[in-house]
């Protein structure tokens, strides 16, 4: 089955037009042939963490439930809409106290040429706090798809980390869609590490009320024929609603980077301040690897601060000149360069043991 195949009509879906799309090159993608994964809910075994297995929840705490039907937000991305009209499953994780530890949530897919979808649903209630650390497992399978997505609704002053660690290879695809919705004062942290050379992009719809603040930090290794990347439409709502972006890529052999980042700062976010900026280093610049990177302000108030930036370059020939100086190879001194730019935004968390899992990804990909 073609992922085509699943939409109410062709035109509904994006194609390799669609602006956040174009360095995608969704098209051969929607037309491979998968084998829908039929998702039967079995019964959960409680535990502190959300294991999801081929789109079954298999453990969960008892804050987690799962249905059928789902209130939708507005997404500027169609696959948001095709997501929630085909998915077999929806998990809703409502927490209503503060969670003590990060609530882990994996997501293993071991079926090749399955198609896989699902949505997630976390509701944090007003004045709680929260940290989701998500993993996606996707290494035991091949040419496999998962779409899918959350929808992250935060209450009034409620505080939120989200941290995603991905590592995706071979022919394997990964779409998510998402959306933020942060009410008054509400707090939301994203940070988002992806390795690998399969094919994924992780677009969100970030929605900022009044004093609501989201920072969010993105590291991507890709390499060989990969096509990574990040797509944002962060919607500034509210009256001294703060945003800041961060992103830093590292591109090797024929891969494409993707940053797509679009703040829209609306007649009532007076006093707001947005600021954007995202780095990429070319490895091997003679391969035919790509950097899109697309920051873009859009602005409908004058009371504000706004800022954003990009820039591409290679390793710093002064900083590779003096640790070769002092006895290092070419291959060491290269790879300490490339580990101090990662780890730079791996020291963004603050759990140990998270950052000892990231940066045992990071390691298990590049290798020097």
């Amino acid at each position: 089955m073609k992922i085509l195949d699943l939409a109410a009509s062709k035109d509904s879906l994006p194609t390799n037009k669609t602006e956040h799309y174009k360095y995608f090159a969704l098209k051969p993608s929607l037309e491979k042939d998968y084998q829908l994964n039929q998702i039967s809910q079995a019964s959960i075994t409680n535990s502190d963490n959300i294991e999801i297995l081929d789109g079954v929840v298999t453990k969960a705490p008892d804050f987690v439930s799962t249905t059928n039907r789902a209130e939708q937000l507005n997404h500027f991305d169609s696959m948001y809409q095709f997501n929630y009209d085909n998915a077999q499953n929806i998990i809703v994780v409502n927490i209503e106290k503060s969670l003590s530890k990060p609530l882990n949530i994996i997501h293993k897919i071991t079926k090749d040429n399955s198609l896989n979808i699902y949505r997630v649903i976390v509701n944090i209630k007003e004045n709680e706090q929260a940290v989701v650390y998500e993993t996606i497992k996707m290494d035991e399978t091949k040419n496999s798809g998962l779409i899918y997505g959350y929808d992250f609704n935060l209450s009034d002053y409620a505080n939120l980390e989200i941290i995603r660690n991905q590592t995706l290879v071979d022919d394997n695809l990964n779409i998510g869609v998402h959306t933020i919705n942060l009410k008054k004062n509400a707090n939301c942290s994203l940070k988002t590490y992806d390795f690998g050379h399969g094919k994924a992009t992780h677009n969100y719809n970030i929605l900022l009320d009044d004093y609501a603040t989201i920072n969010t930090y993105h590291l991507l290794y890709a390499n060989k024929e990969a096509k990574r990347g990040n797509v944002f439409h962060l919607n500034h709502n509210g009256k001294h609603s703060k945003s800041t972006q961060e992103a830093k890529y590292i591109l090797n052999n024929k891969a494409t980077g993707i940053f797509d980042g679009r703040i829209i700062i609306n007649h009532d976010a007076k006093h707001s301040s947005a600021n954007q900026n995202s780095k990429a280093m070319i490895l091997d610049h003679d391969s035919g690897v790509k950097m899109a990177a697309k920051p873009q302000l859009e602005i409908y108030t004058d009371e504000l601060e706004a800022s954003h930036g990009s820039s591409t370059g290679q390793l710093d020939k002064k900083q590779m000149f003096y640790l070769r100086s002092r006895g290092l190879s070419q291959s060491e001194a290269k790879k300490i360069l490339i580990l101090a730019f990662a780890n730079d935004l791996i020291q963004k968390i603050s759990d140990e043991t998270i950052i000892e899992d990231i940066q045992s990804s990071f390691n298990t990909l590049y290798k020097g």
